[in-house]
């Protein structure tokens, strides 16, 4: 495990730091796993090979991969001030929580002031996120209009059906590799937010909504309203919490009202809009002191690589094709 000069007093989980522990036993697993009070429990025979735990920390939250080969309990306290949502990634795993089979609906949601109990039979994959619950709070009543902990019970909170389930653990499990391979990707304050947003907004867009969307008007008016700020502020870091709270509106009706004004949902109309402005700037280019990557930082695509892909796969020419064009084609400026 290494740590990248960050001060960690103030955090549970010290920012900057990513781990990979490999266990050839369960008690290394368990030892390994010092930021958290668990007691692990092997309960079927044979060797506990292959397990090994990888993740992240930001100031915010820590965000792991365990992959367990054998039948375990995993029992004890979470992290003071913090909310743990796990989502087993395969609905074939055969997981107890609290003595209750985990629904293939549901995610495991407990807070500091519970214990942590389940078990599972045969091998497990499974996302873990830790997060401050200020924060989950926050997020929460900004997308739904209601408390984090309104919707909890019986240490789980409901998804629409197993496939949203299955579909969350793998979004962020693929962020989660991506952030893995990238050295900088947990340095830069900016870019953790990023990741923050991410994976909450997918990890809570995810759970059923039962808010009551506001009607047609109201709500296209609320859209409207969202569209000039994710213009004034598209250089930002913008979760979609904060686009709720800005303009006062669950996710649902925020939701409907893109989708009916635009054709799209919110977040995707601001990658839109990065995208559209990073090739503004590259065709208006002149010279050779603009670089391609001052562009995609400026538009908030801070990893080079993801930028180049999805400006290809939207325009259909890598951005390094649109350098200059306006003056290449003496095409008059608009």
């Amino acid at each position: 495990m290494t740590q990248h000069g960050i001060d960690s007093a103030a955090s549970t989980f010290p920012p900057g730091l990513r781990v990979f522990i490999h266990a050839d036993g369960i008690e290394e697993m368990q030892e390994k796993a010092i930021f958290w009070r668990v007691h692990t429990t092997q309960l079927e025979s044979g060797g506990y090979s292959g397990s090994n735990i990888q993740g992240i920390h930001t100031a915010l939250m820590q965000l792991l991969l365990s992959v367990r080969s054998n039948s375990t309990k995993i029992e004890g306290l979470v992290p003071e001030r913090t909310l743990v949502l796990a989502l087993p990634i395969s609905v074939e795993s055969n997981v107890q929580n609290r003595g209750r089979r985990l629904a293939e609906n549901a995610i495991i949601a407990y807070d500091h002031t519970e214990g942590l109990e389940f078990s599972f039979k045969g091998p497990l994959k499974i996302i873990t996120v830790a997060v401050s619950v200020g924060e989950i709070e926050r997020r929460a009543r900004n997308l739904w209009g209601e408390a984090f902990e309104d919707r909890t019970s019986l240490g789980a909170i409901w998804l629409p059906d197993a496939s949203a389930r299955i579909s969350a653990a793998r979004k962020i499990n693929a962020i989660l590799f991506e952030t893995m391979r990238d050295p900088f990707a947990i340095v830069s304050p900016r870019r953790c937010r990023e990741l923050e947003n991410a994976v909450l907004d997918t990890l809570l867009s995810s759970v059923l909504d039962r808010s009551r969307p506001e009607g047609t008007r109201v709500r296209q008016k609320i859209a409207r309203k969202a569209e000039e700020y994710l213009r004034t502020c598209c250089h930002d870091p913008i979760s979609l919490s904060d686009l709720c709270a800005a303009v006062g509106a669950t996710r649902r009706t925020l939701h409907l009202g893109f989708v009916e004004l635009y054709g799209v949902p919110p977040m995707h109309y601001l990658r839109a809009i990065r995208l559209q402005g990073a090739r503004e700037d590259l065709i208006n280019a002149r010279g050779c002191d603009l670089r391609v990557t001052d562009v995609a930082v400026k538009w908030g695509f801070e990893h080079f690589g993801r930028f180049a892909l999805a400006y290809r796969e939207f325009f259909g020419a890598p951005p390094s094709a649109d350098v200059g064009l306006r003056a290449r084609l003496a095409i008059p400026s608009q």
